[in-house]
């Protein structure tokens, strides 16, 4: 297994007057286990991995960033 990094979205408006946008930060990291699929309303590649906790989570392809 390979270690990634997981990223979120998140708003960042730090002003009242500033339009929330959202941008991709690090969410922690996890082990890569494999490829799946998403297919729900389409079909999508997700990444399958653990979390430090050893919960297991589908991640979007481009929201994680292999590390080793």
């Amino acid at each position: 297994m390979r270690k990634v990094i997981v990223y979120q979205w998140r708003l960042n408006g730090k002003k009242q007057y500033e339009k929330n946008q959202p941008e991709r930060v690090e969410d922690g990291t996890a082990l890569f286990h494999a490829w799946g699929l998403e297919c729900e309303v389409g079909s999508y590649t997700m990444a399958i991995v653990e979390r430090k906790d050893g919960t297991i989570e589908m991640i979007a392809h481009d929201m994680i960033k292999f590390i080793e």
